[in-house]
């Protein structure tokens, strides 16, 4: 059955909650039961949850569109640094190191450390790191070479951007208020000695409630959230219907670009954006031969079918399953013919002007995708071989960045093994051990 863009709506909302349930859990659930357990049980119990949601995250991290796997890669981090500390404090202890540093009669063996001190400001700090990486953390760059950017995945991709920032920010801001509490009742109150009550209270049950309360409080922002947009969009989604967008980028002679302010895409209507102009919208395709692409171009723009090249560059899903994007390079031997075509509404911008439009942010977010992938692709294809091995002696060698001969290039833009060369490759520290976790723990 075909999935609809309500069902992809709904899924996306429901993930995002269960995501944050499974993931909140494997970090609280060691906390909790730090006060019930013995201490030096904790670090196994920690990568016991780290595994699980590993588990989790490799059921659904490569069969679809509507999840967010940036919150539970976070968490496998922090649980793997958390558990990491602990081994270490432990080691300290048993083998007596602390001994050297502190007076023994001052030290408690039974309770080396305190899970809820430790898990906190680790989490903390993972998630200010995901944060100022952005699109460059690992989870996000996986979920781009399989499903392509957020802006490729219409309003379920806006969706996901959107609420990944929020459940960061949310979870920085719970586990600064742990931190916080801890410490200072660590400082203020604390006697180590053993776990009292009151101890217990603030070092694990308080945590747990902490936990729950987020639980709650997030199920009701996507219930309302959920509710809205069934309310507003229903109507629409059903009178719009399946649809492909067909998108070409131009481009001329000294590796230039042909753009427009005109809106190119019905999903991103921002006048000031820079977009391509030759796009168009038809009913849903799985597929477009080059010889109908070649016609619908040729219809679009004007340009007689010796006047230009094509060839086939990605497909990206859009909206829901039923909906999806087919990109395609158009080069121009001839540049002024775009003069006289049905498309003369438009500048020519070569790379370092297009480098500079991105960074203030004048390109459509499509176009930015398209870009993203043409450089990072060309690159690492002219760069490395298929295994990331350097096609060249000088390490950290990196070809200058020319399209000339593109459409004769044989190069998949589609696939992601560009992509993930580019990630790892023999230019990358503990490279082969990098490419070993990533072909053994994700299916990109």
């Amino acid at each position: 059955m075909t999935t609809t863009h309500t069902d992809a709506y709904e899924r996306a909302i429901f993930r995002l909650w269960l995501n944050w349930v499974v993931s909140a859990a494997s970090r609280f659930v060691p906390i909790v039961l730090s006060v019930m357990l013995p201490t030096l049980t904790i670090p196994l119990v920690t990568l016991a949850c780290m595994g699980l949601l590993m588990l989790y995250q490799h059921r659904f991290n490569s069969n679809d569109i509507s999840s967010c796997m940036l919150f539970p890669s976070i968490g496998i981090r922090s649980l793997g640094v958390s558990a990491f500390i602990m081994i270490v404090i432990s080691l300290i202890y048993s083998k007596g190191i602390i001994t050297r540093y502190y007076d023994e009669n001052l030290l408690n063996f039974q309770i080396p450390y305190l899970t809820v001190l430790i898990i906190a400001p680790v989490t903390m700090t993972m998630g200010i790191v995901a944060l100022i990486r952005g699109h460059k953390w690992s989870a996000c760059r996986n979920c781009s070479m399989m499903f392509g950017d957020y802006a490729e995945r219409g309003f379920v991709g806006k969706l996901l951007n959107q609420e990944r920032k929020y459940q960061v920010w949310f979870h920085i801001t719970i586990a600064a208020f742990m931190t916080v509490i801890g410490y200072t009742y660590y400082t203020l109150e604390y006697v180590n000695v053993n776990l009292n009550n009151a101890d217990k209270v603030v070092f694990g049950w308080l945590p747990a409630v902490i936990y729950v309360l987020s639980c709650i409080f997030l199920a009701m922002r996507y219930f309302t959230m959920w509710a809205y947009y069934m309310q507003n969009t229903r109507g629409g989604i059903s009178r719009f219907g399946a649809s492909t967008a067909v998108r070409y980028i131009i481009l001329g002679r000294d590796d230039s670009f042909w753009l427009t302010n005109e809106p190119g895409s019905p999903d991103f209507p921002d006048s000031d954006a820079l977009d391509t102009p030759a796009t168009i919208v038809c009913p849903y395709r799985e597929e477009i031969s080059l010889g109908e692409a070649r016609e619908i171009f040729e219809r679009l723009s004007g340009i007689g079918t010796h006047d230009f090249t094509l060839r086939f560059m990605y497909r990206s899903e859009m909206q829901g399953l039923d909906s999806n994007i087919i990109h395609f390079i158009v080069t121009l031997p001839d540049p002024s013919v775009i003069d006289r075509s049905l498309l003369s509404s438009g500048k020519w911008y070569d790379f370092k002007q297009i480098d500079k439009l991105k960074f203030k942010r004048r390109l459509s977010p499509q176009l930015m995708s398209e870009i993203a992938r043409l450089y990072t692709v060309t690159m690492a294809w002219k760069t490395y071989d298929a295994n990331g091995k350097r096609l060249y002696r000088v390490k950290h060698y990196h070809p200058a960045f020319r399209l000339k001969g593109i459409e004769n290039w044989d190069v998949d833009f589609d696939s992601p093994l560009w992509l993930n060369v580019a990630r790892y490759n023999q230019d990358k520290p503990f490279y082969r051990l990098r490419r070993f976790w990533q072909r053994r723990f994700t299916r990109t």
